[in-house]
Parts: C-alpha cells; structure tokens; sequence
C-alpha cells in the first residue's frame, strides 16, 4: 500500500491502494476508495453473557463524487472468519444492511473470538466479535482485600485494581465506574459523579495492566465496601 502521512488519509485511501484488503485498516469504522465508501457502527464487540443478540448496521456509499449521502445497502454479502461456534444463530445481513445474530448459550472457558466480514462493490468491513467469560479487577486498597486504612480523617486508602491482558483492544478507552461513600480522590484525572445519592468517580482506561489511583478517607473511623464496574466485568469489591 502507498504510504499515508495521516490516519484520514489512511482510512479514506485512494484508488490506487486496495483498502478492502488491507487488514491494517480493520480498526477503523469507515473506508474509503475516494469513490466508493462502507462503514460499519462497531469493528469490535464484546459478549461475557450467552444467548445475547447482536445488531450491527453497515452501510455502503457507491459513488461518494456524485451523491455522497446516497446508501445502498442491497445486495450486501457476509461471510465468517474464525470460531463460528460461539454464535447461537449465525450471523446474517439484511438489505437494510443489519448484521443480526445470537451468541452461544454456553460460553467458552477461554476467550474465543470471530470475525464477520460484509462486502459490497470493492468495499468490506471487518467486526470481530469476541466472547468470553467476565474480566474480573481484583481490586485491593493499600495492597490488601480486605485493605487495613488509618483510623483518622485523610487517611491514605490507595486503590488498585487490573485490566487483563486479554481485554480486547479495540474497546479501549472504556469508563470503570467506582462507588465509595467513604473516600475522595487525592489525584486529578478522576471525574465525579453523583446518581442516585451514591457518589461515583469515573476512571476512564486506555491499556490494560495494574492500575493505582490515590484517594483518601473523607472522616475518621471509616469502613465500607468499595465496588468497582465497567461493561465486561464482574462487579469487583474491596472492603476497608
């Protein structure tokens, strides 16, 4: 493929490079032959429940020069790559261009994936799909579950916790949401939120690995249940 000085003009391509097959182009949602387009709503999807749905639009632009709102999504075809037995129902595309299947209703020990791939004209997309059983945080305070913290007001209580490194790529940044009554952050880059009369504060990961955030205890003599949650994960809790 020609070389790009940027990510546009990576994903918008040119004639002469043939971006229906250049997997480098998997991650982004739309390309591009400076005539013909295709995108697809998400090229990575993410189950840890069985038997849930899936429904993904593509959509195919045929002439981009002349009427680059003009979709027609008739006559679009679809294959899979990879494990088909994680789908329950295997994937079809209508001619709205909805993807539709189901996942297993069992899922798999290890995480499993697939690949749907849609075509029309020169155009295709790639969405994986992957399957898996829930992450899990294993958050700790001070190092400990349940974490021994000071009895007096701003007392240290810093929490850690992992994102696995088979957390898939593509979902990245993604929200963990974090509950606590008794604690407030002693490091910016945490967002807070109040629902519900709880308080939430909102660490947003980009990569996976072990995580360390700074908060400290808001009175004396505190003690509660820390949980952490984000789509994927199980609920992780921490007690103090």
């Amino acid at each position: 493929m020609k070389g790009a000085s940027d990510i546009t003009s990576a994903a918008n391509g040119a004639a002469a490079n043939n971006v229906a097959l250049d997997a480098s182009l998997d991650k982004f949602p739309m390309i591009s032959d400076g005539k013909e387009k295709m995108e697809i709503e998400k090229t990575v999807v993410l189950f840890t429940e069985p038997g849930k749905p899936l429904s993904v639009q593509a959509n195919y632009c045929p002439d981009i020069t002349v009427d680059p709102d003009q979709i027609d999504n008739s006559g679009m075809t679809l294959y899979v790559e990879g494990e088909t037995s994680i789908f329950g129902t295997q994937p079809t595309v209508s001619v709205s261009g909805l993807i539709t299947a189901t996942i297993t209703g069992t899922l798999p020990t290890t995480l499993t994936e697939a690949s749907i791939v849609v075509s029309k004209g020169n155009m295709s997309r790639k969405m994986r799909v992957v399957v898996s059983q829930p992450f899990l945080f294993n958050p700790k305070i001070n190092n400990a579950n349940p974490g021994t913290v000071g009895t007096g007001q701003d007392a240290v209580a810093n929490l850690t916790f992992t994102i696995p490194a088979d957390f898939p790529t593509g979902l990245f940044p993604f929200d963990v949401k974090i509950k606590t009554q008794g604690l407030y952050a002693a490091q910016s880059g945490l967002q807070l939120n109040v629902i519900g009369g709880e308080i939430y504060y909102i660490y947003t990961a980009t990569s996976s690995g072990q995580k360390s955030l700074a908060f400290k205890t808001n009175n004396a003599n505190n003690h509660e249940t820390v949980t952490l949650s984000a789509n994927g994960f199980v609920n992780g809790t921490v007690n103090y």
